[in-house]
């Protein structure tokens, strides 16, 4: 059951539910553009999850890092925890 609120995906894009309009379309507002739009249950999917998406940048894994460059993170970490 789809509520005010809840993300869905369709035709590629991600949309907030707004409000239902009949008994087989919807409401939405695609999160991107803030344009509304009805939409037919039939097109509705599951929203994309963060882990669907790309990655947000090219840094490297975590366990990428040598012990070295972990304990330098950890020193550097406890010199700015006490602000």
């Amino acid at each position: 059951m789809l509520r005010p609120g809840d993300l869905v995906g369709s035709e590629g894009r991600t949309y907030r539910i707004k409000e239902q309009v009949s008994s087989d379309s919807v409401l939405a507002t695609d999160v991107e553009t803030d344009a509304p739009k009805v939409l037919k249950a039939e097109t509705l999917t599951a929203a994309p999850t963060p882990e669907d998406a790309a990655p947000a940048s090219d840094a490297p894994a975590l366990e990428d890092y040598s012990d070295e460059e972990w304990a330098e993170a950890r020193r550097r970490l406890s010199i700015i925890t006490p602000c």
